[in-house]
């Protein structure tokens, strides 16, 4: 994928073939959790407090209104279940819906679309994505990992 929206990667998919599987759970029944992020979430949430910012809690950011619907109703429950299965350590209350998380004052930012790391947090974390790559990340004091140990040496760092 070379794009952040599936709509650039998929021309050749209908709307609905695109967002349907993060609406209907079965996208959250086929991915498992990166082992080293579980690792480093079980660690982080010893010493430090963890949230989830998420701007759409269905998986996606953009959802076509023909999609609105109550056959849908029971969507943002798939992610959450995901969430609880494979990150217990985080807490219910910190997970936090919102388009705008720039407004968010957090001690550090990790996350794979550069947009949402366009504020002041004192440390921002891009994770490695090919559709990222051609974000010049040190421009805009935003560190690159390419995996979660460097997640975890950036963290380490910032706490010096």
């Amino acid at each position: 994928m070379t794009s952040y929206h599936l709509n650039d990667s998929f021309p050749q998919l209908t709307e609905q073939q695109l967002y349907e599987p993060y609406l209907d759970g079965t996208l959250y029944l086929d991915i498992n959790p990166v082992p080293e992020a579980q690792q480093l979430i079980a660690e982080l949430s010893k010493t430090d407090e963890l949230f989830v910012v998420t701007s759409n809690i269905i998986g996606v950011t953009y959802l076509p209104d023909f999609l609105w619907n109550q056959q849908y109703c029971h969507a943002p429950s798939y992610m959450l279940q995901f969430l609880w299965q494979y990150y217990p350590e985080i807490d219910t209350n910190n997970i936090i819906l919102t388009k705008r998380k720039q407004l968010l004052k957090l001690d550090v930012m990790v996350d794979d679309n550069p947009a949402n790391l366009q504020s002041a947090y004192s440390t921002k974390i891009l994770l490695d994505a090919p559709y990222n790559r051609n974000y010049e990340a040190e421009l805009h004091n935003v560190k690159r990992a390419y995996n979660y140990d460097e997640v975890r040496q950036y963290i380490e760092e910032c706490r010096l």
